[in-house]
C-alpha cells in the first residue's frame, strides 16, 4: 500500500508544491522574482507543452514573452534543446533585460542546478576564473515567480561584451559553429533508427552572437570577417597551417577539460570561440561541462590520448583534433597538465573556495542526483592520479607517428549519407563574398548552381570549389522527396 502511495501521490504532490505560495528563504544566495503579466506564463507553458510532445525544444518554442525580471522591463523563452530542461519544474529559461544589467549581464540563463550537474559546473568556472580562461558566470540564486518562491537556480551569463569585460578584454566578436542542422539531423536519425548526420559538422555556418552590433562598425565588421575567416581556417584546413589560436588559453582549456573530463564543453557545437582584436588570435570559451561522474571517463592517459579510445570516432571527428597535430600547442597542454596534476595545485584551489563551497554544499545538498564539491574534488585527483603516472611517456605518444596516423583515420565518409534524409542541404556549405560563392559538397553525388556542376569533396582534405555567385537562395537538386536549397553566409546574412 505505502508503494502505490509514494507512486501515484509523489508526483501529485510535487506539482501541487509547486504551484504553492512560499516566501523566498534567508539565505546568502542572490534573491530574484519574474512577474509575469495578463497571459505570458500561459503563453510559455503553451510552449513548454508542445515541446514535450515533440520530444525536443524546436525553434517555434523558443518565442519570447514579455515579464518583469526584479521590476525591470524583461523578456524570456524556454531555453536549451532537449526535454530535460523543461521536463520538470524549473523550466529552463533565456532572459533579456531591456536597457539595465543584473549581475554584471543584460543577458542570461535560469535552470535547474541539475542542468550543469550541480556544484561540479560552479567548480569548473571558478578553475576557469583563476587561470583567466574565459567562461561565463555562473551561480546560483533564488527565484520566485509572482513572489512565490520556486526554488534554487543555476545562473548562467550568456555570450556578451559584458563577459569580455570582466576578463579585461577588448571588445571583439565571439563566434559559434551553427547547430541546427545537427540537432535537425539527430532527430531524424533517432527517429527514423538510421545513422547519418556527420556531415553537417563539416557543412555547418559559421556565426557570431549580437552580429547586428558588428556590422554597424567598420572597425567592428573587420574584426568580424577576420574572426570568421579563422574560423573557416579551423573548420577546414586538415592541418593548422597559420597560427591562429591563443596557444596559452587553449592549452590550459584542455588540460582543465582533461582533468575534469568535461568533453561536452568541446564538442563541435558546444565550443564557443572570442576573436581577440588585440591579439589577433582566437580563445576558447568555457561553459556546458556537463560530468556528472568524471571517474568514468578516463580516456587512456588524458584527453589527447583518444585515439586509442573506443570513443575516438566521437573526439577525432571534432575540428579541435588539429590542435593535437601542433608541435607548440602539445608542450604548452603537457606543461599544463603537469602543473595542474599536482595534487597541491588542486589541494590550494580547494582551499581558496573552501568556505563559499561548504555552505553551498549544505544549501543544495537535496538538489537532485547532488554530488559534493569535495567528491568532485576526489574524483579530479583520481584522473590527477592516472594522468601523472605516464605523464612523461605523453609527450613520445602525441609524437609518434603511429598517434598522428591513428588521427588520420576518423574522418566523416561519404556512403554515411542517407539520400532519403529530407533535408539534404544540410550536407552542403556555402558562403560568400561580393564577388565569388564558395561551395563544400559533402553529398555523394554532383550537384549543380546554375551552369557549374560542383562534385563531391574529398571528406578527408575537404577543398572548396569556388564559382561565380548567383541569385540566392538556389536549388542545388531536385530530390524526389525534397529539393536541395540553399542559402550562402555572407557578412551580412549570418
Amino acid at each position: 500500500m505505502r508503494t502505490i502511495i509514494h507512486f501515484f501521490f509523489l508526483p501529485l504532490l510535487s506539482l501541487l508544491l509547486w504551484n504553492c505560495s512560499s516566501s523566498v528563504p534567508n539565505n546568502k544566495l542572490a534573491k530574484h522574482n519574474i512577474d509575469w503579466p495578463d497571459n505570458t506564463f500561459a503563453t510559455i507553458k503553451s510552449y513548454r507543452k508542445a515541446a514535450l510532445k515533440a520530444g525536443y525544444i524546436d525553434q517555434k518554442h523558443k518565442k519570447y514573452v514579455p515579464i518583469i525580471f526584479n521590476g525591470i522591463p524583461a523578456k524570456a523563452r524556454l531555453k536549451g534543446d532537449w526535454n530535460d530542461h523543461i521536463s520538470k519544474p524549473r523550466w529552463s529559461l533565456r532572459i533579456k533585460l531591456k536597457d539595465s544589467l543584473i549581475n554584471g549581464t543584460n543577458a542570461f540563463n535560469i535552470q535547474r542546478p541539475k542542468i550543469r550537474e550541480n556544484i561540479s559546473e560552479y567548480l569548473l568556472h571558478k578553475w576557469c576564473e583563476q587561470e583567466d580562461v574565459l567562461s561565463t558566470k555562473y551561480e546560483f540564486i533564488n527565484v520566485a515567480y509572482n513572489d512565490d518562491f520556486k526554488g534554487y537556480y543555476a545562473f548562467e551569463e550568456h555570450f556578451t561584451p559584458y563577459l569580455l569585460q570582466r576578463y579585461n578584454r577588448p571588445n571583439g566578436p565571439i563566434l559559434k559553429f551553427e547547430e541546427h542542422h545537427n540537432f535537425r539531423t539527430t532527430k531524424w536519425r533517432l527517429k527514423n533508427k538510421t545513422h547519418t548526420g556527420f556531415p553537417v559538422m563539416q557543412a555547418a555556418g559559421i556565426s557570431a552572437f549580437q552580429i547586428k552590433n558588428y556590422l554597424t562598425d567598420s572597425i567592428l565588421c573587420k574584426d568580424l570577417q577576420t574572426g570568421i575567416n579563422y574560423m573557416y581556417e579551423y573548420q577546414f584546413n586538415h592541418s593548422l597551417d597559420q597560427n591562429i589560436f591563443d596557444i596559452e588559453k587553449s592549452a590550459k582549456y584542455f588540460a582543465i577539460a582533461s582533468i575534469s573530463k568535461s568533453f561536452h564543453a568541446l564538442t563541435w557545437h558546444n565550443q564557443r570561440l572570442y576573436y581577440n582584436p588585440e591579439s589577433k588570435l582566437l580563445e576558447p570559451i568555457f561553459y556546458d561541462g556537463s560530468n556528472n561522474d568524471a571517474s568514468s571517463w578516463i580516456l587512456e592517459e588524458a584527453y589527447g590520448c583518444f585515439a586509442n579510445s573506443k570513443y575516438c570516432k566521437t573526439y577525432a571527428a571534432s575540428f579541435h583534433v588539429k590542435l593535437f597535430k601542433d608541435s607548440a600547442f602539445i608542450n604548452r597542454y603537457l606543461y599544463y597538465l603537469k602543473r595542474y596534476t599536482d595534487i597541491n595545485y588542486l589541494n590550494d584551489f580547494y582551499g581558496n573556495h573552501q568556505e563559499d563551497l561548504q555552505y553551498l554544499d549544505e544549501l543544495l545538498v537535496k538538489e537532485e542526483n547532488y554530488t559534493s564539491s569535495n567528491e568532485i574534488l576526489n574524483r579530479w585527483k583520481y584522473t590527477c592520479t592516472v594522468i601523472n603516472e605516464k605523464l612523461d611517456s605523453l609527450g613520445n605518444v602525441f609524437k609518434s607517428e603511429a598517434y598522428r596516423e591513428r588521427l588520420e583515420k576518423y574522418h566523416f565518409c561519404s556512403e554515411d549519407v542517407d539520400m532519403n534524409y529530407p533535408f539534404l542541404e544540410d550536407y552542403v556549405l556555402a558562403y560568400a563574398d561580393d564577388q565569388q560563392l564558395y561551395v563544400f559538397n559533402y553529398l555523394p553525388i554532383d550537384i549543380s548552381i546554375g551552369s557549374n556542376v560542383v562534385h563531391p569533396t574529398n571528406h578527408n582534405k575537404p577543398k572548396v570549389q569556388k564559382i561565380n555567385k548567383v541569385e540566392e537562395p538556389f536549388f542545388l537538386h531536385q530530390n524526389k522527396k525534397h529539393p536541395i536549397k540553399v542559402r550562402p553566409y555572407t557578412i551580412t546574412s549570418l
